[in-house]
C-alpha cells in the first residue's frame, strides 16, 4: 500500500528551504557591500560612527543578544569600550571581557587574528570573539554574545562576519591615514603662513632702512 504524503512534513521542508534561501540572498547582498566603507571614509567618520555602521551590517547577518566594539590603546595595549549595544548589557560584557583576558582567550584571539567561539563566564552562552586588524596593526576587538537559546548558525555567517570586520579594520586605517594627512597639511599651511608673515615683515624693515638712508643722502 502506497504511503500517503504528509503535508506537514512537506510544508516544514519548504519553510526550511525558504529560510535557507533568504539567508543566502542576505549573505550575498552583505558580501557585495561588506567592503564598501568608501562613503564613511569620504565623510571622515569617527571610529564610533564606523562601529555603529558595522553593527547595522552585522544585524543583517547574525542576531547577537549583545555586541561590543573595543579599541586598543596603542600606547599601553588596554582595551577601551567604544560601542555597546544594547547599553544595558554593558556591565555584563565588561565582566566577560575581564574573564576573557584573565583566561588568556583575548591574547589567543589577538594572536590568531580570526574569529573564535568560546563559552561565556557562566557557560550559559557562546561568545564570538574577533580581532579587528589590518596586516600591519591591531585596531580593536569585536565581541558578540549569542542568545541563551541554542541556535544553529551557518559557518558561512561567521565567515562573512569576518570579512566585514577585516574591511572595518581597513576603513579605520584609511581614516587614520587621511586624518594624519590632513593634520600634516594643516601644519604645513601654518608654517607657510608664518614664513610668509616673517618675509613680509623682513621686507618692510628693508624698505624702512632704505627710506632712512635716502633721507641722509
Amino acid at each position: 500500500m502506497q504511503k500517503q504524503p504528509n503535508p506537514e512534513k512537506y510544508e516544514s521542508r519548504v519553510q526550511h528551504l525558504e529560510k535557507k534561501m533568504r539567508f543566502i540572498q542576505n549573505a550575498i547582498e552583505l558580501c557585495l557591500s561588506a567592503g564598501d566603507y568608501q562613503e564613511e571614509i569620504n565623510k571622515n567618520c569617527s571610529s564610533r560612527q564606523l562601529f555603529k555602521e558595522t553593527r547595522n551590517r552585522i544585524d543583517r547577518l547574525l542576531k547577537f543578544e549583545a555586541q561590543a566594539f573595543y579599541i586598543i590603546n596603542q600606547e599601553n595595549m588596554d582595551f577601551v569600550l567604544s560601542v555597546c549595544q544594547p547599553d544595558k548589557m554593558r556591565f555584563q560584557l565588561e565582566a566577560e571581557v575581564e574573564f576573557l583576558i584573565e583566561k588568556g582567550f583575548m591574547a589567543w584571539a589577538l594572536h590568531e587574528r580570526r574569529g573564535i567561539t568560546i563559552p561565556s563566564k557562566n557557560n550559559e552562552r557562546q561568545i564570538f570573539l574577533h580581532v579587528i586588524a589590518t596586516y600591519s596593526s591591531i585596531k580593536g576587538v569585536f565581541i558578540g554574545l549569542l542568545p541563551v537559546k541554542k541556535q544553529r548558525v551557518p559557518d558561512a555567517a561567521f565567515e562573512i562576519l569576518s570579512i566585514v570586520l577585516r574591511n572595518l579594520a581597513n576603513a579605520l586605517e584609511s581614516i587614520e591615514y587621511l586624518s594624519f594627512k590632513d593634520n600634516q597639511k594643516r601644519i604645513l599651511e601654518e608654517q607657510l603662513h608664518q614664513k610668509t608673515e616673517e618675509l613680509i615683515l623682513y621686507e618692510r624693515k628693508i624698505q624702512n632702512i632704505q627710506k632712512t638712508e635716502n633721507r641722509f643722502k
